[in-house]
């Protein structure tokens, strides 16, 4: 069976992919016990975000058969990710908010395209 067409491989894109989210989960619960003065439960987010990044890298690692992407593949890859949040993902978004009636979630959604056309433009001057 063809590595990519099994459910081993499938499995391990959603293992990667689940890390990463916890990472960014953790790392914005973390700033909010900071916040609230809960030092060791920020400390204890800090630590699982390094955690999951060690489990996304075993995954990553393992999607592409023993081997992480170099960085100029990383750049290509991070341009193309935020120019389709910038030019699909995000207007489509504020377009929805629009027509339900949230302007102000619409303008978010416009804002942060913004800023992720600029990261895209930026992974696209590196790479």
């Amino acid at each position: 069976m063809d590595f990519k067409q099994s459910q081993t491989y499938q499995n391990l894109i959603t293992s990667y992919e689940k890390e990463l989210l916890q990472i960014a989960k953790c790392l914005v619960y973390e700033d909010i016990a900071n916040k609230e003065g809960f030092i060791e439960i920020g400390n204890i987010y800090n630590t699982t975000a390094r955690n999951s990044k060690a489990h996304a890298r075993t995954w990553l690692r393992n999607i592409n058969e023993g081997n992480l992407p170099v960085t100029t593949e990383n750049l290509s890859e991070s341009a193309a990710s935020e120019l389709f949040m910038a030019n699909k993902m995000y207007p489509e978004f504020m377009e929805t908010a629009l027509k339900e009636g949230y302007n102000d979630i619409a303008a978010l959604f416009s804002g942060i395209a913004n800023i992720d056309f600029n990261h895209s433009s930026r992974f696209d001057i590196l790479y």
